[in-house]
């Protein structure tokens, strides 16, 4: 029941962000994180995460971006963090065009990380 409810709150939360910021925010199928890159000094610590299956391959091939000035970074990046540790899925709502300028390949920008 506790899964079911965490499901139904993450998909009603990632409906009402793609709805607020319109299409570009899309949301990758459930996936394991594969990998996490911290920059010391590219966007003063932006942060790069790829996920095992990546359904956003075509948009996002260098995967997932977190803007190390955004208000949440340090939440999210905890977030990531631990569901790396400890191979927890992750649901990711990305935006398709804000795209990280640190790599030829796109990353996308992070809108939100669901545990489930």
């Amino acid at each position: 029941m506790r899964n079911l409810t965490a499901t139904l709150f993450g998909i009603t939360l990632g409906l009402n962000i793609a709805t607020a910021y319109g299409s570009n925010v899309v949301s990758a199928s459930q996936s394991a994180i594969a990998r996490v890159d911290v920059y010391t000094e590219w966007g003063n610590g932006d942060i790069i995460f790829t996920l095992a299956n990546n359904s956003l391959q075509a948009s996002c091939p260098y995967g997932f971006w977190i803007r190390a000035t955004d208000s949440g970074a340090q939440s999210t990046l905890a977030h990531v963090e631990a569901a790396y540790h400890t191979g927890s899925p992750v649901i990711v709502w990305a935006d398709t065009t804000t795209i990280w300028n640190g790599s030829s390949s796109s990353a996308c920008l992070v809108w939100m990380v669901s545990s489930y």
